[in-house]
């Protein structure tokens, strides 16, 4: 994107509709790779560039590698969780449901 521009309202998911939405990032640019900024450095740059602008305020959840990565990593998941459950039958089948359904919550009050 030029200076001046904001990709605030693609973000938002109205112009172009995703049905997964979209996801901002700021590369690092050739010259940021010639003067070696390292990749925590760049990210931090990436966090400060979407958080300094007004327009970028309201979809921050849909900015940054971060957030890609986290999207990314629970579309995996939740592919990986669909192939397991579909391959299941019977007991097997309602046993990974119910680890899916309720696991996380059953883990959190186990006692450490």
């Amino acid at each position: 994107m030029d200076r001046g521009t904001s990709a605030a309202h693609i973000l938002r998911n109205t112009h172009i509709p995703l049905r997964l939405g979209y996801v901002a990032v700021v590369n690092r640019s050739q010259e940021d790779i010639n003067q070696a900024k390292s990749i925590p450095d760049a990210r931090r740059a990436e966090d400060r560039f979407f958080s300094s602008k007004p327009e970028y305020r309201d979809v921050l959840s849909h900015c940054g590698v971060t957030q890609l990565a986290r999207r990314l990593n629970l579309l995996l998941v939740d592919h990986i969780r669909d192939l397991s459950t579909q391959r299941l039958s019977g007991g097997a089948r309602i046993r990974a449901v119910f680890n899916t359904m309720f696991g996380p919550t059953l883990r959190d009050l186990a006692p450490h």
